[in-house]
C-alpha cells in the first residue's frame, strides 16, 4: 500500500548471532538486533548493553586539547576576560550555556556571544570580534563553529585577540590559524569517536580543564565541579543535533535522560513545564520534537541569546519568562514553516521535472531565512532527494540551508560547487550556504550534477530496513523488556522494526481524527495496535493484512501492556 517504499529484511551473520546468544545468554531476536547494528563480538555487546560513564574516552586524545587547556588555565590564573562564541542552534546554545556555567563554578565570569542568524550569519565575523575586543576580551573560545573561519581568526590574531576553536564540523584542507583547533574531524586527530556534537566537544574541554586544574591543586579549599550534572544539558544537544546515538553519544543520552528527569536547573525545569512533560518519563522523542525546537526557535526568528539566558538562569521567574518566549516563537515558527513548505512543494510539482533532478535548489526572496533549514528537511522527507532552500539575506546575498539523504554527503556535493559560493559549511547531512544572485542558476545545475555522482534515480525509492520477521507467539512482554535494553534510540541506533506476515484485524477505528487504532489477532492472543497518522487506511486494509511495526509498553489507567506501533500495511 505504500508508494515508492521498499521494506527489506536485514541479513545478519548467523554465526555472530549464535555467538552472542550462546556466550551472553541472549535471545536469538535480541542477538540479531545487535548484529544488525554492527555489534558482533561479545566485548562490543557487553559494552553496549552495560554502557556507563567509565567508557567515555580520554579528552586529551583530541588533538590540540593540551594547547587549549594550557591557554585557558593561564587566562583563569591571570583573570583574563573570556568569551564563549556560540552558534544559534540548539547544539551551540547548549554548548555555550554549559561552558558559561562551568566557568562560573570555577569562580570565573565568562561572557558569551551568539551571532544573529539574519544579520551576522554563522560563525565568527569581524564585526563581532571587534565588539569583543572593545569589551576587553582576551580569549575567545568558539563552540560548535569556527573551523572554517580562517580569515576572521587571522584578523583576530592581528588584533592580539586569542582564539581557541572547538567544533565538530568537517574541516577544510587547511585548519584556521587559531591557538588550538579541537575537533574530532581533524584528519590528524586520533580521537576514537568522530560523532560527538559541538556540545560534546565542549564537554570534553570541561573534562580536560577539570583534570588539569585538579592536578595543579586549584580545587584545594573550593568545590570541584561535578560534570555528571551537565549531562542533562548535553543529552539535549546530542539528540537534537542528530548525531549517531552510538559509542559515547549513547552513554551521554542514556545517563543524561536520567539526569534530566531530576534536573534542578531552573531553565530546563521551565522548558519542561511549557512542553508539559515535567512530571513524566522523558524519551529522545521529547528532546528532539519538544525541547529542541523551542530552543532553536529563538535563533531562527529572534535572538538566540534568549535560549542561552534561559538555560543559565538561576531563578525561576526569568527562566519561565524566557521559556514562554521560546514556546511562543516556536508556534510562530511552525506557522511560517507550514506556509513555506506548501509553497516549495507546489513549485516542485509545477516547475521541476523530477525525472532529471536529484539535487533540488529552490529560492524565493520572501522565504524566512531562519526557517529554510527545517523546510529543507521536510522536502527531503517528501521527495527523497537532497534539497537546498534559499532566501534573501539582509546583506542582499542569497543564503540558505541544505539537508540530505543518507546516500549523499551534502558537504562533498557543496565542495564541488565551492567556486560558486561565497561560503559554506556543515557536514554530510546538513549545511549552510551563501552565494550571490548571479550564481544561482549555475549553482542549481552544478549541485544537481554533484548529487548525481553520489546517487541514481533508483535511490529515490525509499528502502526501509526491517530487523526481523516475527510470529505471534514471539510478541511478549519479556521481548519488549529486552528491547528496552537497546535504548536510547536515534540516528545510528534506530528503534527495531519488525514484520508479521499475516494477521487478522479484529477491530479498527479512527482516533484523534487521524490515527488508526486496531485490535490484532496474533493467533492465540489479541493485542492493541496504533498506526499514527494513518487514519486514511481505515477503509483500505482488509480483515487480513501484513504489518510492519515496532513494539512498546503502553500504560493507560495504571495498566501496562504491550502495544504494536504500526508503520505500514502490506
Amino acid at each position: 500500500m505504500s508508494s515508492k517504499k521498499i521494506w527489506k529484511l536485514k541479513q545478519a551473520d548467523p554465526e555472530a548471532v549464535n555467538l552472542l546468544s550462546r556466550e551472553l545468554g541472549l535471545s536469538t531476536i535480541i542477538s540479531k538486533l545487535l548484529v544488525n547494528r554492527k555489534i558482533t563480538t561479545v566485548d562490543e555487546a557487553t559494552r553496549f548493553l552495560n554502557a556507563d560513564l567509565s567508557q567515555l574516552h580520554d579528552p586529551f586524545l583530541l588533538k590540540d586539547m593540551n594547547l587549549a587547556v594550557e591557554r585557558i588555565v593561564t587566562a583563569i590564573l591571570h583573570n583574563e576576560k573570556i568569551c564563549i562564541f556560540g552558534d544559534y542552534d540548539v547544539d551551540g546554545a547548549v554548548a555555550t550555556a554549559m561552558l558559561v556555567l562551568f566557568f562560573e563554578e570555577l569562580g570565573v565570569t565568562a561572557d558569551f556571544y551568539i551571532p544573529n542568524r539574519m544579520t551576522e550569519g554563522y560563525s565568527l565575523n569581524r564585526g563581532a570580534l571587534q565588539v569583543l575586543k572593545e569589551r576587553g576580551t582576551h580569549l575567545v573560545i568558539t563552540v560548535d563553529n569556527g573551523v572554517m573561519a580562517h580569515k576572521e581568526i587571522l584578523w583576530a590574531a592581528e588584533k592580539h585577540l586569542d582564539i581557541i576553536v572547538t567544533d565538530h564540523h568537517k574541516t577544510g584542507e587547511t585548519l584556521p590559524p587559531a591557538l588550538a583547533v579541537v575537533n574530532p574531524q581533524r584528519a590528524d586527530c586520533c580521537y576514537p569517536f568522530k560523532g560527538i556534537c559541538g556540545a560534546g566537544v565542549a564537554f570534553k574541554l570541561m573534562m580536560a580543564l577539570r583534570q588539569t586544574l585538579r592536578s595543579r591543586g586549584f580545587f584545594e579549599g573550593r568545590r570541584e565541579p561535578n560534570l555528571k550534572q551537565y549531562l542533562d544539558l548535553l543529552c539535549v544537544a546530542t539528540v537534537c543535533d542528530v548525531v549517531p546515538l552510538i559509542d559515547e553519544n549513547r552513554i551521554i543520552v542514556r545517563e543524561g535522560l536520567n539526569c534530566l528527569r531530576h534536573t534542578q536547573r531552573q531553565g530546563l525545569q521551565a522548558l519542561l513545564t511549557v512542553c508539559d512533560i515535567k512530571d513524566r518519563e522523558m524519551t529522545t522523542i521529547d528532546l528532539g520534537f519538544k525541547l529542541g525546537p523551542r530552543i532553536n526557535a529563538c535563533g531562527r526568528l529572534k535572538d538566540a541569546a534568549a535560549g542561552v539566558m534561559m538555560l543559565i538562569s538561576q531563578t525561576k521567574e526569568p527562566a519561565l519568562k524566557n521559556a514562554r518566549l521560546l514556546d511562543s516563537l516556536n508556534e510562530e515558527r511552525k506557522n511560517i514553516e507550514l506556509g513555506i513548505v506548501a509553497d516549495v512543494i507546489l513549485r516542485i510539482e509545477n516547475e521541476i521535472n523530477l525525472d532529471g533532478r536529484l539535487g533540488l535548489v529552490l529560492y524565493d526572496k520572501m522565504w524566512h531565512e531562519g526557517i529554510v533549514g527545517i523546510v529543507a528537511s521536510k522536502i527531503v522527507d517528501k521527495f527523497k532527494r537532497p534539497a537546498v532552500i534559499l532566501s534573501r539575506g539582509s546583506d542582499g546575498n542569497i543564503k540558505g540551508s541544505g539537508r540530505s539523504v543518507p546516500k549523499v554527503s551534502l558537504i562533498r556535493a557543496l565542495q564541488e560547487c565551492a567556486d560558486l559560493l561565497i561560503k559554506f559549511g556543515g557536514h554530510e547531512a546538513a549545511a549552510g550556504v551563501t552565494l550571490t544572485t548571479e550564481k544561482l542558476g549555475d549553482f542549481t545545475m552544478r549541485f544537481n550534477e554533484a548529487v548525481k555522482k553520489q546517487m541514481n534515480p533508483a535511490d529515490v525509492v525509499q528502502t526501509v530496513l526491517v530487523d526481523e520477521i516475527l510470529k505471534g507467539e514471539d510478541i511478549t512482554a519479556a521481548l519488549v523488556a529486552d528491547l528496552n535494553k537497546l535504548e536510547p534510540h536515534g540516528m545510528g541506533n534506530f528503534k527495531p522494526v519488525f514484520v508479521i506476515k499475516k494477521t487478522r484485524i479484529k477491530s479498527k477505528r479512527v482516533v484523534g481524527e487521524k490515527h488508526l487504532k486496531l485490535l490484532v489477532d496474533l493467533g492465540g492472543s489479541q493485542m492493541d495496535a496504533i498506526a499514527f497518522n494513518k487514519g486514511g487506511y481505515h477503509d483500505r486494509i482488509g480483515l487480513e493484512t501484513g504489518l510492519v511495526f515496532g513494539l512498546e509498553f503502553n500504560t493507560f489507567r495504571d495498566k501496562t501492556q504491550v502495544q504494536m506501533v504500526v508503520k505500514d500495511f502490506f
